[in-house]
């Protein structure tokens, strides 16, 4: 049991005991990984020491050092999720270094990692607030066809960091229209068409510039995925889609666009 404070009142909390068998498990699982896996060794450091090293270890906490100096004995790759310490690590001379998303990515494509672990990863990793976290259609699509009947809040959670800035916006566009097109095709219409609808809806925030095309963008994989032989949908299911399809007029004789929409309207175009 547990004893905490909410809204000034103390509250406590029945902890269930599979909790702690299933931590324990967790654990004990980590020390196996750890007696097969890993080979636990020393470090030297480094032979001359510099201001910068010594800057580093003000900085940084003695685990940290170690792997550093480690990466530089072995000549190993730093695998890390904390930016701060990638961005440190090149002066005290680590050669290479990424995060651990690209390992799992690996993992999954080589099918030592399931579809679903992995899509659950990257959720947990956007919900804790990562950034620079990559999403793909077919993560989303693994987590929609959890629960076909309605929309996933783990998609809705991916979807939801494609509002940021820093948003490479065409790379946002075809992810979202590939998952969008495989989501009609294997979903409930009314489910993706409010897919569609959230992907409008987040791609066009605060982008007004670029929302017409956005919009064609979106209504083009629409139109696809409705063409194929494996989805003819009856008049009812296609009036799920109605206000997606209905992307603005584009006057026959505007203005050169700038080049992040005519990207946009060439990736649909190609896509034709």
């Amino acid at each position: 049991m547990t004893v905490g404070e909410q809204d000034g009142h103390l509250q406590m909390t029945d902890t269930p005991s599979a909790y702690y068998e299933n931590r324990e498990a967790i654990l004990r699982e980590m020390l196996r990984c750890i007696d097969d896996h890993c080979e636990v060794v020393p470090t030297a450091g480094p032979q001359e020491v510099t201001d910068i090293h010594r800057s580093l270890a003000e900085a940084l906490d003695n685990d940290s050092l170690d792997v550093l100096y480690l990466c530089i004995e072995r000549g190993a790759v730093l695998v890390s999720d904390d930016g701060a310490l990638r961005l440190l690590a090149p002066e005290a001379g680590v050669a290479m270094s990424m995060g651990i998303q690209p390992v799992l990515m690996e993992a999954c494509d080589k099918g030592l990692l399931s579809k679903d672990a992995y899509a659950d990863v990257v959720v947990e990793k956007l919900a804790a607030g990562h950034d620079f976290v990559s999403v793909r259609a077919d993560d989303m699509l693994t987590l929609a066809k959890r629960t076909p009947a309605r929309v996933s809040e783990g998609v809705r959670t991916a979807l939801e960091t494609f509002r940021k800035p820093p948003l490479d916006i065409i790379s946002g566009v075809q992810v979202s229209c590939e998952f969008l097109k495989q989501a009609i095709q294997q979903l409930q219409p009314t489910v993706a068409a409010a897919y569609g609808t959230h992907i409008l809806e987040v791609l066009q925030h605060e982008r007004p510039q670029l929302a017409s095309e956005i919009h064609h963008a979106v209504a083009h994989a629409v139109q696809q995925a409705l063409q194929r032989p494996s989805r003819k949908l009856k008049s009812q299911g296609q009036k799920a889609f109605a206000l997606l399809l209905n992307a603005p007029d584009q006057p026959e004789f505007s203005l050169r666009l700038k080049p992040l929409a005519s990207a946009i309207q060439k990736l649909f175009r190609r896509r034709g």
